[in-house]
């Protein structure tokens, strides 16, 4: 049983080889490889949010000093708050760089794509019977429109036989 928690979690964790047993992981190496890539995503998320916290910090800092002197100046200049404020802009950005170049990143980018790929193989997946139904009320409603168009053509031409046409509207109007 051991043996084989310890086959899968080395086939998750990227370290299985067919070919030799050698290549399989004790259960305590196991837990250190899981614990070190849990540590490196968390790491990576933290620094997004610090980054986001930054960005957010700095453009609303620099932006509600701006805003302060041209309400009350009338005029826009540069100041220690306003410089600040671009300064931790910029951090959140260099952070951001950073957190996306690390290896850790990787794990989230690649978690996102299969994310991805897997949402769209379910939107193609579409079964027969729920293709034979769709057509069948599509050709339901394409008989109905058909019918209503008919019926309408119908009534026109029914329309138009019971008026009188204009050469009689203009006799009957001379006669009286």
């Amino acid at each position: 049983m051991l043996k084989t928690i310890t086959l899968l979690f080395s086939f998750l964790l990227g370290r299985f080889n067919s070919g030799s047993h050698e290549a399989l992981l004790s259960p305590d190496e196991i837990i250190d490889k899981a614990l070190s890539k849990l540590r490196g995503l968390m790491s990576t998320l933290a620094l997004g949010a610090i980054a986001t916290i930054f960005l957010t910090a700095g453009f609303l800092g620099a932006f509600y000093n701006l805003l302060l002197q041209l309400d009350t100046t009338g005029r826009m200049g540069s100041n220690a708050v306003i410089v600040g404020g671009i300064g931790l802009f910029v951090m959140g950005l260099v952070i951001f760089a950073i957190a996306g170049r690390s290896p850790s990143s990787q794990l989230v980018r690649s978690a996102v794509k299969s994310q991805t790929r897997s949402s769209a193989k379910q939107e193609r997946a579409v079964s027969p019977l729920e293709e034979a139904l769709a057509m069948l009320i599509l050709d339901h409603v394409k008989e109905r429109e058909y019918l209503r168009e008919t019926r309408r053509r119908q009534s026109e031409r029914s329309f138009h036989s019971e008026r009188p046409s204009r050469a009689d509207e203009t006799t009957q109007a001379s006669v009286h």
